[in-house]
């Protein structure tokens, strides 16, 4: 698995109650046995040739905080993506989650 934080710039301020987001962040999850650095890039995301790539955008208020998410992906990196998938909370760790399994739908 890989990881990597990504950053775009809205087209428009999305305005909520709290705030106007001029910006998203969050990560790029990539799984595969080819999933590094060196193998090429896939659709420029970074990831190298890897299978499956999911995203991981965490939105404070509604999810886990973005350091949470990067946290838990942190943690999850390096064990077996469908493993690391079943211990991650939906309730919790939802945008970590979805990610991660975006990523194993799209390698499937």
């Amino acid at each position: 698995m890989r990881v990597r934080e990504f950053s775009v710039a809205l087209a428009s301020p999305l305005r909520t109650a709290r705030e106007a987001m001029t910006e998203r962040t969050g990560f790029l999850v990539g799984v595969g046995p080819e999933c590094d650095e060196t193998t090429g890039a896939t659709a420029g995301s970074g990831l190298g040739s890897a299978p499956g790539v999911g995203e991981a955008t965490p939105l404070p208020g509604w999810t886990e905080s973005f350091a949470a998410c990067a946290s838990t992906l942190a943690d999850a990196n390096g064990a077996d993506p469908a493993g690391a998938l079943a211990d991650l909370d939906a309730d919790e760790t939802p945008a970590a989650r979805h990610g991660l399994a975006l990523a194993l739908a799209d390698a499937a």
